[in-house]
């Protein structure tokens, strides 16, 4: 019996370009190699990550697990196997398989770009060793989160972390990682995505993926500005976010945090 390639079928009716194309879809289906594998994984990501920010008016407020629950259900209603906080070297926050692959994400909330390094150390230090890539999301809920994404991008390429990691005395691990590694050209990093070169905890090269989520929603609309339920879960938002810059010796606003207080309390109606 003759068995026919699904590449020859596809072949029969389409040519030139629409072939790769084709393939190159059927490849994210069912991978056959790694990086295939790692190409479908990134693009389905962008649909999910879409798909949360066209709604982010029901997920705004979650917490880095109820967004990364959102996206996790994206993946695994378009056939990947996800695992949430698996024990891979400690708890990681997404293992996704298919096809015998699989790849690891960390996600952590934009709270602060050393907040954000911190989760960036936790990959690559803790779970990261011998795999070729990896993911790590950002879920930015404040206002400008393009600016944010790039601050945080200037805050890698300018070696910003060199001196938060002199002050910790990790900076000779921080070198390790990170220390004569770039950002690296990929098309498959549109949007805010960046690909970045590290090594792992085991000295393996390693390539991981941050992608940028826009979680912000703040309507300023009559309708949004009378909605009580929208206003106390920006005051958490703000109050998380005062307390985690105060932790890192950022400055905070002292008057919008005591708004946020009064609005998430009631303090002001209670006197």
């Amino acid at each position: 019996m003759t068995v026919i390639e699904v590449d020859e079928v596809c072949r029969s009716f389409i040519t030139g370009n629409d072939a790769a194309d084709v393939e190159a879809y059927l490849d994210t289906i069912d991978p056959q190699k790694f990086d295939s594998f790692v190409s479908g994984l990134v693009v389905n990501i962008h649909n999910a990550i879409g798909n949360l920010e066209s709604r982010i008016d029901n997920y705004y407020h979650l917490n880095e697990e109820g967004l990364t629950g959102v996206i996790s259900g994206f993946l695994e209603g378009n056939g990947y196997s996800v695992k949430n906080e698996a024990k891979t070297r400690g708890k990681i926050d997404l293992t996704v398989e298919k096809g015998g692959f699989s790849w690891l994400i960390e996600a952590k909330i934009g709270y602060g770009n050393t907040k954000i390094f911190e989760g960036l150390l936790q990959l690559a230090s803790r779970y990261l060793t011998d795999q070729r890539s990896a993911g790590f999301f950002i879920y930015f809920q404040k206002a400008q989160p393009t600016k944010a994404f790039a601050l945080w991008k200037t805050f890698i390429e300018s070696k910003k972390w060199v001196d938060y990691a002199t002050n910790n005395s990790i900076l000779e691990d921080c070198n390790q990682l990170f220390g004569d590694l770039s950002f690296s050209d990929d098309k498959l990093c549109v949007n805010n995505t960046v690909k970045k070169s590290c090594f792992t905890s085991a000295g393996s090269p390693c390539q991981i993926y941050t992608f940028g989520v826009n979680c912000f929603f703040k309507p300023i609309d009559v309708s949004g500005r009378g909605n009580k339920s929208l206003k106390k879960n920006q005051a958490i938002i703000d109050i998380h976010h005062a307390f985690h810059n105060f932790t890192a010796g950022d400055d905070i606003d002292i008057d919008n945090l005591m708004c946020a207080i009064d609005e998430h309390f009631s303090c002001s109606e209670k006197i």
